[in-house]
């Protein structure tokens, strides 16, 4: 074995002796929502660690660490399976947390956050016989474009601060820069200037 097949990447890493994950706690995961609803405008603050389990949350940072290992094997299909998966967890994770706390339900930053994983969801599945990536065009290290849009610079930071360990705020605010790509048509046009 080599000493470069036995490097492993810093979300392989065990946490320290005797330290949980922060990443894996209500605590973390409220506090991420939090910020990317507030990012998304909704300034409500209505998101608890009782709207999960610890469970549940645990459960969620090992989807985003597997989607984020498989998106960092550099190629177009890793990077298209790592979207799919990214996607699909928050999609079922934002339904669990809406379950527990039905408050959520009229929640904008939850729906706007909900329309975009769903959005992104369709784009990364989408393959043809002509293009079997489908509405992701990736180049390892220099960009990457689903459904036309530009997320390399997005996708790097939320990411980054989930592999960095950056405190809960700055990896939700990673999260709804990136899925704020993702929103619909019509909001990206109510928000243009009119000519």
């Amino acid at each position: 074995m080599t000493l470069r097949s036995r490097r492993r990447s810093r979300t392989d890493l065990p946490a320290a002796a005797g330290q949980p994950d922060k990443k894996a706690t209500a605590k973390y995961w409220a506090e991420a929502l939090q910020s990317a609803f507030r990012k998304l405008g909704d300034f409500s603050d209505k998101v608890f660690e009782s709207c999960m389990t610890e469970a549940l949350a645990k459960e969620q940072s090992e989807a985003v660490t597997a989607a984020f290992d498989t998106m960092r094997q550099k190629s177009r299909r890793g990077m298209q399976q790592g979207l799919q998966k990214v996607s699909k967890s928050m999609l079922e994770f934002l339904d669990k947390v809406e379950a527990t706390c039905t408050h959520l339900k009229h929640s904008v930053g939850l729906q706007k956050l909900r329309t975009a994983a769903d959005r992104l969801s369709v784009l990364a599945a989408a393959k043809n016989l002509l293009n079997p990536g489908g509405q992701v065009d990736y180049d390892p290290m220099k960009s990457l474009k689903v459904g036309g849009v530009d997320v390399h610079l997005e996708l790097n930071r939320f990411i980054g601060a989930w592999i960095s360990d950056y405190k809960a705020k700055e990896f939700g605010e990673g999260l709804a820069d990136f899925f704020d790509d993702f929103k619909e048509q019509e909001e990206v046009e109510d928000r243009s200037p009119s000519g």
